[in-house]
């Protein structure tokens, strides 16, 4: 669906504050695309070894996968902190390379899309932005009155509600 709105195929940066939009976005990613969805989250950091194991498990699905696979990586600077102490210089490679064996994997019959997204490129480690592995990224900003006013109404569209739209789109920001 990227693709078809002018983004290159390849692994995309999201980013913008917290509660602008970020994961909304990634989930209607999913559903318009009917993919299945893989959330590679920070609880998983708890160990390393294991996120490693994790993304073999993943790079197996994708391979043998003919549906569309919708990867997200949720607070991606957790992963590959601007600071990094010198043990963890490996896990960034790593990391890259994970990314990048992604990217590989997308074919004709495995479309899949990673999705990384951070409340902010600069809590980034720079050797994960400077590597050019995001082929787009996408800053969201807070969205204003009338765009919440847009979300509020779709969410609440198919719900009986007694809510006061207006009254909640002016205190909200």
């Amino acid at each position: 669906i990227l693709i078809k709105h002018g983004f290159k195929p390849g692994p995309v940066l999201i980013y913008g504050p917290a509660g602008s939009g970020k994961s909304s976005l990634v989930y209607a990613v999913v559903n318009v695309t009917k993919a299945k969805y893989i959330l590679i989250a920070p609880y998983m950091l708890t160990q390393r070894d294991a996120l490693q194991e994790a993304f073999k498990k993943i790079l197996e699905i994708i391979k043998n996968s003919s549906e569309p696979i919708v990867i997200h990586i949720e607070n991606v600077e957790r992963f590959v902190p601007k600071q990094e102490f010198a043990f963890e210089r490996g896990f960034t490679n790593a990391f890259i390379k994970f990314i990048k064996d992604v990217e590989n994997c997308w074919s004709e019959k495995c479309r899949v899309i990673l999705i990384a997204e951070t409340r902010s490129k600069e809590g980034i480690n720079k050797i994960l932005l400077e590597s050019g592995i995001f082929k787009e990224e996408i800053e969201i900003d807070i969205p204003n009155e009338n765009i919440r006013r847009k979300i509020l109404e779709t969410r609440l569209r198919t719900t009986k509600h007694n809510v006061d739209i207006e009254r909640i789109v002016k205190m909200t920001h």
